[in-house]
């Protein structure tokens, strides 16, 4: 008999917390069992803030010893929502006042009934393929994928444009079914721009491509259409979709400053971000990337939209706990759309990380070293430390990955509290650059020692650190150094790593 998951989703009536004036959340609640249980296991779920995956977002519901499992989760509209359980993963849709029961075969992982009020729209989800990784993109990453075998162009002719067809024969699948118009509409939307969403990340992220062919790739998923929605609210692959069409508004930037005399170039505003290029190198380095993606955004985009992937930006640098560039997107937010329902809530984790940042200033665990600009070795700091285990730990304020590895490290610390482990801290921003640094650090709680360096000036401490210049350069990249000031450099463990790490560190203690 195959492992069967059986798997309730009840979406209630009750009526539990205001939003706004004219938004409640009602409750959800999420049920259901896994037969044949062989080990504790979890079932998760991905409600998105408006579009991605951020760790807050997605909720672990644990199974009982007989697989059993409830959450109770609000909402306040229809949304979307990614089921995840294991390496597969479904889009779900999900409507105050409705349910949906959804049978899932755990031996192969595939849905094989559905029942309920909302059962007909989730059934066309799930034989349309939403959510689900297509073959193209589960072959492999970047180097060792089939589909990404050969020249730019019969890549475009044996992959993409047939996905591209694909996709739409799809949203005809969405548009025949007896589902009502209003919901029609809104899954083709999702449909069709999940079809890009997955040609972008197979262009970007796996096939091997200049600029030129990425340009020219832009042209052909992006041309032929805007970033204007057929329903609103939209769901979260139309968000990403429009997060991804940044990319082609960059692209025409591009050829639109190719084409102007040299000495303009540079000086002359774009299309759609409306600056220059150097005033957005400039607006870059002082308020962030995202900053002068937003440009792009509330130059093109529809008010709703626009408004909506405003909220997605600070709600990401929130989530980063990035107050440098949060904060003059929120300015944005307050005076463009004083009244948007989106900014209470935004405002407030701004006004968390501002008090984070007052309280550790005076945090005697957070240590910048007094005329770090100086040191031109890291064992003039390690050495200070002998007779302790030391774990360097190289990153920028830029890099995504270690932002993401800092949600392990007071799991890490705590580990070793009160025993003879130091964690040092060597940043990677230049000059510009310094007060973002600081406050990061202090808003993150980052307690330990720290130093920066320019990208020019961290080379030297690359070279003392790694003899293997194809391995120079990597961030985050970690060292120990033992209790004699040893480096350690062979395959040190991340903080996510957890136990291997902590064995790692442990062995020198």
């Amino acid at each position: 008999m195959k492992n069967l998951i059986t798997i309730s989703l009840t979406i209630g009536v009750i009526i539990t917390l205001l939003l706004t004036p004219s938004e409640t959340l009602a409750q959800f609640q999420l049920s259901g069992k896994v037969e044949h249980l062989q080990q504790a296991d979890t079932i998760q779920l991905n409600i998105p803030y408006l579009y991605g995956y951020y760790y807050e977002n997605i909720k672990q519901i644990r199974l009982d010893k007989q697989g059993n499992f409830t959450a109770d989760i609000p909402l306040s509209t229809t949304k979307f929502a990614t089921l995840m359980y294991h390496s597969r993963l479904w889009t779900i849709m999900m409507k105050p006042g409705k349910q949906l029961e959804v049978t899932i075969n755990a031996t192969d992982t595939t849905l094989s009934t559905f029942k309920g009020s909302i059962a007909a729209e989730n059934k066309l989800l799930y034989q349309v393929n939403a959510g689900q990784k297509p073959a193209f993109i589960a072959a492999g990453t970047r180097g060792n994928n089939s589909y990404a075998k050969g020249t730019v162009a019969e890549i475009t002719e044996k992959v993409i444009k047939p996905q591209l067809k694909l996709g739409e024969t799809r949203v005809t699948q969405v548009r025949a079914s007896a589902l009502n118009t209003a919901d029609k509409r809104l899954i083709a939307q999702e449909v069709r721009t999940e079809t890009l969403n997955w040609l972008n990340f197979f262009a970007r992220g796996i096939m091997n491509v200049n600029k030129a062919d990425l340009i020219g790739l832009y042209k052909l998923l992006y041309g032929s259409i805007k970033p204007e929605p057929d329903v609103l609210p939209a769901g979260p692959q139309f968000y990403q979709f429009a997060d991804d069409y940044i990319g082609y508004m960059e692209s025409q930037a591009v050829i639109y400053m190719q084409g102007l005399d040299k000495a303009k170039a540079n000086i002359t505003p774009v299309p759609y971000f409306n600056v220059s290029f150097d005033d957005a190198i400039a607006l870059a380095k002082s308020k962030g990337k995202l900053y002068v993606n937003w440009l792009a955004v509330k130059n093109t985009y529809n008010k709703p939209v626009a408004e909506a992937m405003l909220a997605q930006f600070i709600n990401a640098k929130c989530s980063e706990k990035d107050l440098t560039e949060a904060r003059p997107l929120m300015d944005e937010m307050i005076n463009l759309y004083p009244q948007s329902k989106y900014r209470p809530q935004l405002a407030a984790r701004i006004a968390n990380m501002q008090s984070a940042l007052v309280t550790n200033k005076s945090n005697e665990g957070i240590h910048i070293i007094e005329g770090f600009e100086k040191i031109n070795s890291i064992y003039e700091i390690v050495n200070r430390y002998k007779g302790k285990v030391v774990y360097l730990d190289i990153w920028g304020t830029w890099c995504g990955p270690c932002r993401d590895e800092l949600r392990f490290v007071p799991e890490l610390k705590k580990q070793f509290e009160g025993k003879n482990v130091v964690f040092i801290y060597l940043d990677m921003d230049d000059d510009i650059k310094d007060v973002h640094w600081r406050d990061f650090i202090m808003v993150n709680n980052m307690t330990g020692i720290h130093l920066r360096k320019s990208n020019a000036d961290i080379q030297k401490f690359w070279d003392e650190l790694q003899p293997d210049k194809n391995k120079q350069g990597s961030y985050p990249t970690y060292f120990i150094f033992d209790k004699s000031g040893k480096a350690i450099i062979n395959d040190i463990k991340r903080p996510s790593n957890k136990t291997l790490l902590y064995q790692q560190i442990a062995q020198y203690l």
